[in-house]
């Protein structure tokens, strides 16, 4: 949302923060730009996926529309709403919520799924710092070592070197894609389970990944569905 304030905003100012709404028991974050603003025809669409503001001036910006989208799924997995009011060649605020949960209320949990077993290694195959700490948060806990690899050509050289239980690869990378290490990893360590990551592939990709993918999870992820992903191939 600060990108897209950034980006769109030639004049003017680029406000954000958050708030408390304590009737409501959330956090409440907003991004305020006076950039180009969207047109009433595409607010109701701007957080579909390949979505963009305008059907003519976006042109010259960068981006295929998904970066509404993915805000849209994270903010739903943390179980928050989002939304924009705008007004053509004015401006833009994106607001998005988050249940309030105070720190001192938090009790500490832990789950039984990976904790239990021996340390194991996870190569994480991701060209994204912010998404591999992600991954890293998830797992904080538990018996599990991860190995980054920012880029696919890196992961098969790791891969050479280091034993794994499991790789978590991201399809879309620079050097070499995500779908081309796999397939060489696969050459040299048919067994080594390998689960696809990406937030935009179509139902014919798919399809063709299932030659060297022995699972998928699509972007964005909750940490349950990863965990449960994990476990089920750390436990076999």
């Amino acid at each position: 949302m600060l990108s897209n304030a950034l980006k769109f905003t030639h004049q003017g100012s680029v406000e954000f923060g958050y708030y408390l709404v304590a009737e409501k028991n959330e956090l409440e974050f907003y991004v305020k730009d006076t950039g180009i603003g969207i047109k009433e025809e595409f607010i109701n669409k701007i957080f579909g996926r390949f979505n963009k503001a305008d059907d003519d001036k976006s042109k010259i910006y960068e981006g295929i529309g998904l970066g509404l989208a993915i805000s849209k799924g994270l903010t739903d997995i943390l179980g928050g709403k989002i939304r924009v009011e705008s007004e053509h060649n004015v401006g833009s605020t994106f607001y998005f919520t988050i249940p309030y949960n105070p720190a001192e209320n938090v009790k500490k949990t832990t789950e039984t799924n990976t904790s239990s077993i021996l340390i194991q290694n996870i190569l994480v195959a991701e060209d994204e710092q912010f998404n591999f700490h992600f991954i890293e948060k998830i797992f904080i806990n538990d018996n599990i070592k991860l190995i980054h690899a920012k880029n696919g050509q890196e992961a098969v050289d790791i891969c050479k070197t280091q034993d794994f239980q499991l790789v978590l690869m991201d399809i879309k990378m620079p050097v070499m894609d995500g779908y081309s290490a796999a397939k060489i990893i696969k050459n040299f360590k048919p067994n080594l389970p390998i689960i696809g990551l990406s937030a935009y592939v179509l139902d014919d990709e798919k399809k063709q990944y299932q030659d060297v993918f022995d699972d998928y999870i699509t972007k964005p992820f909750s940490n349950k569905i990863l965990r449960k992903k994990v476990s089920l191939y750390l436990m076999q």
